[in-house]
């Protein structure tokens, strides 16, 4: 019984070896795959923790993981099917989604069609810079361009305000009531 145990052991040990020496071998490519399995996370699994909600008794206070269980599985399907709101919320989704693939072809076609149109070759590309940028600035960098830019003290925009003489603008400040 003992040398069955050591040779599991051992086949043990070699796989995990075996498997470590692949991961190293292999670290670029999953380094590549990385930030597609981070989208996918935060996408597809992180949204789903919004579905326990269909099973709690939600309160503000508590939040979605402290709000109570309810008693039956059901009893918020229940209530959402008898409120009699089905069809409003269906109809609403529907209408939504629709608007928005309508709008956004729409101004996409036509956002392509003003650019072709454009005879400027370094306008044209200056301006589809512009337009991709978001896509490959972080969100982190946008807010701290747009602090620096409207920052009370030494924001370029009060800054600019103050060298014209007119009174820098506190965006944070509390109107009084």
């Amino acid at each position: 019984m003992g040398s069955g145990r050591k040779k599991r052991e051992g086949n043990e040990k070699k796989g995990m070896r075996y498997f470590l020496y692949h991961l190293k071998k292999s670290r670029t490519l999953l380094l590549m795959l990385l930030p597609s399995v981070v989208l996918i996370f935060l996408f597809a699994y992180m949204p789903m923790v919004g579905t326990v909600l269909a099973f709690k008794q939600y309160n503000y206070r508590d939040g979605i993981f402290g709000s109570p269980w309810v008693e039956h599985i059901f009893d918020n399907f229940r209530f959402f099917f008898i409120s009699g709101k089905l069809g409003r919320v269906t109809l609403n989704t529907f209408l939504y989604n629709v608007s928005f693939i309508v709008v956004n072809t729409i101004f996409s076609v036509g956002l392509a069609v003003i650019l072709n149109e454009v005879k400027n070759r370094h306008l044209k590309k200056l301006s589809q810079s512009f337009i991709f940028l978001p896509y490959f600035v972080s969100w982190v960098i946008v807010g701290s361009i747009a602090y620096n830019i409207l920052n009370y003290e030494t924001g370029v925009v009060n800054t600019f305000l103050r060298a014209i003489g007119l009174e820098p603008v506190n965006v944070y400040a509390t109107p009084n009531a």
